[in-house]
């Protein structure tokens, strides 16, 4: 096949398979990126790494040299590099100085140091691959595990909130049973309810008896009607016996 990505220098340079001691690095036109198994208990403490314009070295200080690059593909800046430990990984990244030729010039294709250069790591590339397939292997595994993880929670959820929507369901049941077998506030309280408006009736009924007699008392002593009548007690004989107040009065002036 002619033409197309085969023939792009950049594609050419950025898959090309990686040579030397160490190829488990990977670059883009900014930066390049290493990531080294440690050996099993490393801390951060235990690591030196030593990033210059045309190295890089990574040791261990109870197990030596770990990988040693110089001098490297292109140049470097030091102060812009980083590192740090991912699990039982170092992680190194290095950023590219601007090559200023071609674009596929910016790319170190595949080698990490350049023609001649030392390039040593503490793995054979045999050991290197085994590594990377177990590690591959293992992060499987994790994922497959958080997997199961999240399902066995979203399914513990599910059932929580089944059995929550069901007691609420049995309570809401419960609740309308309750109010269906008690009787009303009304019905319950009935005889409290006839008994206040008798005594209501009752007192409205005095008022108005009472204001009659005030109206007859003072049309008495105007015109020198009846004297010496009871009207008070005529009057509370005359509600007593059920007689309307304006039926006794009637009766009173014939008298």
């Amino acid at each position: 096949m002619s033409g197309g990505l085969v023939d792009d220098p950049v594609l050419q340079r950025v898959s090309a398979p990686k040579e030397g001691a160490f190829t488990n690095w990977t670059d883009n036109r900014e930066q390049v990126e290493l990531s080294l198994p440690l050996p099993h208990g490393t801390t951060r403490r235990d690591v030196i790494v030593l990033i210059g314009p045309h190295s890089l070295s990574v040791r261990h200080r109870h197990v030596g040299l770990l990988l040693e690059a110089t001098p490297l593909a292109q140049l470097v800046i030091a102060d812009e590099s980083t590192w740090y430990i991912d699990g039982p990984m170092l992680v190194v990244v290095l950023a590219k100085q601007d090559y200023g030729g071609s674009p596929a010039g910016q790319y170190w294709g595949a080698s990490l140091t350049a023609p001649g250069g030392i390039l040593e790591c503490h793995l054979s590339p045999r050991d290197l691959a085994t590594f990377l397939q177990r590690r591959e292997r293992e992060l499987e595994r994790e994922a497959a595990e958080k997997r199961a993880a999240r399902e066995r929670e979203a399914e513990l959820e599910r059932v929580l909130a089944e059995r929550e929507a069901a007691a609420a369901a049995l309570r809401a049941e419960d609740e309308a049973a309750a109010a269906a077998e008690q009787p009303s506030w009304v019905l319950d309280h009935l005889h409290l309810i006839v008994a206040a408006a008798a005594v209501l009736v009752g007192a409205v009924r005095m008022y108005l008896l009472t204001m009659q007699w005030v109206s007859f008392q003072r049309d008495a002593t105007d015109g020198g009607g009846v004297e010496g009548l009871d009207v008070v007690g005529a009057a509370g004989a005359a509600a007593a016996g059920g007689v309307g107040v304006g039926d006794w009065l009637a009766d009173s002036g014939t008298r």
